[in-house]
């Protein structure tokens, strides 16, 4: 509800710096007054900027890299709890001006295992799995 879904092609007219113009261009012609870039990658980094050059307030996720290299790194880790993506993504609202009460929130209903999951993890069913994907984008993820 109340949601648009503009679909960029970044393989197509959208590609490059130019298609990246191109499409802030397209969503100024929307009217939009604020933008949230969940995404922070260098793409969105690039259309941050032609927004911020047309006076579009944008905020963007805090990722948290440099506590997750400090956690990860070979010596001298930094052991912090890292704050949920759920609760970054929340903060960028917030600083839009829409703030976000996870208490008020309506989650989707849990709904039942179909009937053909329940006859693939038998009598594990309710206990916690691990995703492996072996055709991920990045072999870390594989």
């Amino acid at each position: 509800q109340n949601v648009d879904v503009f679909a960029a092609e970044v393989k197509g007219r959208h590609k490059g710096i130019g298609g990246l113009k191109r499409l802030s261009e397209e969503l100024l012609d929307l009217k939009i007054d604020a933008v949230a870039d969940l995404h922070n990658v260098l793409r969105s980094n690039i259309l941050k900027l032609f927004f911020k050059l047309k006076g579009i307030p944008v905020k963007q996720l805090d990722k948290g890299r440099r506590e997750r290299k400090a956690l990860t790194r070979k010596e001298n880790k930094v052991f912090i709890q890292l704050k949920p993506t759920h609760q970054r993504y929340a903060e960028v609202f917030e600083k839009l001006g829409y703030p976000i009460d996870p208490e008020v929130v309506d989650l989707l209903p849990k709904q039942e295992l179909i009937q053909k999951v329940k006859e693939l993890t038998g009598e594990h069913a309710g206990k916690k799995w691990l995703g492996i994907a072996p055709f991920a984008q990045h072999a870390s993820k594989s």
